[in-house]
């Protein structure tokens, strides 16, 4: 590749953020989990020691508070659980000393001790059903989203959509051991999700040797950057850009390990996306190294 050009276009990459819109919260997510700028993973492989206590599991980080404070007033999410509140801390559910259901509640509950309403931010409200006592919310959802609740199902409502995640994906399991607390990250990534009117998407180029095939299959490099963002609530796309344009709808475009530089077609392409609909363009130069350049619209 022209490392004098790539080099012009890091030395030339614009950050300006001002007031960020929803759909650039998102974004910005997807991109801190892609930079593993913010993915902490609390460790449980031992129990809670006086380094590591059971509100440490349950603050919520400042990025998180950084993101969801962008969102203003769009913030009008109702976390549900589907159980009492005391139900939470019953000793069952107790793993090494941590209460696997109490900390997902107490985290919860520090969205909603932050985002009150006050000043310009967002509201978080959390509401405890009973599912034999309310048969009428659990249809609700069981036939919009064909999944039946559970005592172990949260609802994420927010101001456009909702999502249904589970108690235990707030966890990794490794060989039936919980091994690390991803709950921030869960409730984080569905409030924005919640939070966005439509889902934005994000393309990756082809045609110039990146990991996707003629036809536009991504191949198996890309899928851990393809699951993040997916994770991330994007919708995946690839394009070549010079022949197929770029959907109107993309927010992110990333061109990943090419061994070609984009054509002038394609250059002009993505700078007039970039200047009227990209958020961001992504430049993943030297996947061996892990380097990933992002050049931020202004």
């Amino acid at each position: 590749m022209n490392n004098n050009t790539n080099k012009t276009a890091r030395d030339n990459r614009r950050y300006k953020y001002g007031s960020l819109s929803v759909v650039f919260t998102l974004v910005f997510l997807a991109l801190i989990l892609v930079l593993n700028l913010v993915f902490s993973s609390l460790s449980l492989s031992g129990k809670l020691t006086v380094d590591l206590t059971s509100e440490e599991f349950s603050t919520v980080g400042e990025e998180s508070i950084k993101l969801l404070t962008e969102l203003g007033k769009d913030l009008d999410v109702t976390i549900y659980f589907m159980s009492p509140r005391d139900m939470f801390d019953i000793e069952e559910n107790t793993y090494n000393g941590i209460n696997l259901t109490g900390i997902c509640r107490d985290l919860a509950e520090s969205y909603a001790k932050i985002f009150d309403g006050s000043g310009d931010k967002g509201v978080v409200k959390i509401e405890y059903k009973e599912l034999d006592k309310d048969p009428d919310f659990e249809r609700k959802y069981l036939e919009e989203a064909g999944t039946a609740l559970n005592s172990y199902s949260v609802i994420v409502q927010g101001k456009y959509h909702y999502h249904v995640v589970d108690l235990f994906s707030f966890y990794t399991v490794e060989n039936n051991k919980y091994t690390a607390f991803r709950g921030e990250y869960r409730l984080t990534n569905a409030i924005l999700r919640a939070s966005v009117s439509s889902q934005p998407v994000v393309t990756l180029t082809y045609g110039h040797g990146e990991p996707v095939d003629a036809d536009g299959k991504v191949k198996p490099q890309l899928s851990g950057l393809v699951s993040t963002f997916e994770e991330a609530g994007f919708e995946v796309k690839t394009s070549d850009i010079g022949r197929e344009g770029i959907d109107p709808e993309t927010k992110i475009l990333i061109t990943y390990a090419p061994n070609s530089d984009l054509s002038e077609k394609e250059t002009g392409n993505k700078n007039r996306a970039l200047a009227y609909m990209l958020k961001a363009y992504g430049l993943i130069d030297d996947p061996a190294e892990e380097i990933l350049d992002f050049y931020f619209k202004a």
